[in-house]
C-alpha cells in the first residue's frame, strides 16, 4: 500500500464533522447500493447500522469489513483488475452471464468537484464511475470540502448528473451557484437537518 494512501487513510481517522451521519441518512432500508472506492465512503458505509435488508455491491475492497453485518442482506464485490494501492477493482459494473446492476443509491467518492463537473485522477476509475451512476436511480456525491473547485484528471460527468452532494463544509459561493443551477441537493453536518 502506498504511503500517500496510508497517511491519507490515517489522516481520515481522525474525528471530524460527521458527514457520514448525513449520508447514512439518506439511505433507506432495503435498498441496493453501489459503493465506488475511496476513503471518503468508508465512514459512510460505517454509519449504516441502524439499516436493515441492505444488498451493497462495490468495488471497494474495503466495504465488506466496515459495512455493520446487521444491515446487510448481500454485499457483492466486483471483480477486475485491482488497484492495489486504493485497494479497489476497476472492471465493468456486471457479473458473469447478466446484463448488468441495477442499484437505488449510488454512494460515490471523488477527487474534484467545482462548476464543470466531477472528476478523479484515473481515467479506468472515471468511466467505472460513470457506469455505476448510470445503473442507479439516485446519485449521492461524499466529498471533502479540500475536493471543492477541484479538478482532476478524468472528468466524470456535470453537475446536472448528481442529486445529492455530501460534504462536512458548505460549498463556495461559485460552487453553490452552479450546484443550485444544477438543481443539486446539500447535505451535512453544517445543515440544521443533518447537523
Amino acid at each position: 500500500m502506498g504511503m500517500a494512501h496510508g497517511m491519507r487513510t490515517a489522516a481520515r481517522a481522525q474525528p471530524r464533522p460527521r458527514k457520514d451521519t448525513a449520508a447514512a441518512r439518506l439511505v433507506r432500508d432495503n435498498e441496493t447500493l453501489l459503493v465506488n472506492g475511496g476513503t471518503t465512503v468508508l465512514s459512510a458505509v460505517a454509519a449504516l447500522g441502524s439499516h436493515r435488508g441492505l444488498t451493497i455491491v462495490t468495488n471497494n475492497l474495503r466495504v465488506p469489513g466496515m459495512v455493520p453485518v446487521q444491515a446487510l442482506r448481500d454485499l457483492f464485490v466486483l471483480g477486475g483488475g485491482c488497484r492495489t494501492s486504493a485497494l479497489v477493482t476497476i472492471g465493468p459494473i456486471r457479473f458473469p452471464d447478466t446484463a448488468g446492476v441495477s442499484a437505488d443509491t449510488a454512494l460515490i467518492a471523488v477527487g474534484g468537484v467545482s462548476a464543470s463537473g466531477l472528476s478523479v485522477s484515473s481515467i479506468p476509475e472515471a468511466q467505472m464511475i460513470q457506469e455505476m451512476m448510470d445503473s442507479a436511480s439516485r446519485v449521492v456525491v461524499l466529498a471533502d470540502s479540500a475536493k471543492f473547485e477541484r479538478r482532476a484528471l478524468a472528468r466524470i460527468c456535470p453537475l446536472s448528473r448528481i442529486d445529492v452532494l455530501v460534504s462536512e463544509r458548505p460549498p463556495g459561493d461559485e460552487l453553490a451557484r452552479a450546484l443550485e443551477r444544477a438543481e443539486v441537493s446539500l447535505a451535512g453536518p453544517y445543515l440544521p437537518e443533518d447537523g
